[in-house]
């Protein structure tokens, strides 16, 4: 059995509010004169954005919440969203039904990520993977953010199914 946690960094986060909130103070100070015809229209932009802004800050807080539990269990690889105290099962695959395993090119899966599942926290663009695996659906793929033991690992136990 081997486990291991993702989480996401607090820092990352943080940095993006503030990029949000200093994007949206410069629009609505832009706005606020707005006008079209004869009718004042940039103090009800201004109150758009700043809802707009606050939706967003709203969904990179509840982003920040999250942690994934990557475990391999005996022959299966699964994959646990974790929010406070709820863990989901998102991902349970056997072994042996995985096709591949690697790492991901950032220009090539760009349109091919905007379809798969993704269980990342984007701590960082050269360590996210992609998992390629069959199910009663077909064949299925998702984006994950392994650390280097893990790796090894599933590799070791795909390569030992083929031998």
């Amino acid at each position: 059995m081997y486990k291991e946690t993702v989480m996401c960094k607090k820092i990352f986060i943080m940095f993006l509010i503030v990029m949000l909130l200093a994007v949206s103070i410069v629009v609505s100070d832009l706005v606020v004169g707005m006008n079209i015809g004869k009718y004042q229209v940039g103090e009800q932009l201004g109150v758009v954005i700043t809802f707009f802004t606050f939706g967003l800050v709203i969904k990179q807080i509840q982003k920040g919440k999250i942690k994934y539990k990557y475990f391999l269990i005996a022959d299966e690889f699964i994959i646990y969203k974790v929010r406070g105290s709820r863990q989901d099962v998102v991902e349970n695959i056997k072994i042996k039904d995985i096709k591949c395993i690697k790492k991901v090119s950032e220009r090539v899966e760009k349109f091919d990520s905007i379809k798969s599942k993704k269980y990342t926290c984007l701590n960082s663009n050269s360590n996210v993977y992609s998992c390629k695996y069959n199910d009663d659906n077909g064949t299925n793929k998702f984006y994950f953010e392994p650390s280097g033991e893990l790796v090894n690992r599933l590799y070791s136990l795909i390569d030992e199914r083929i031998s």
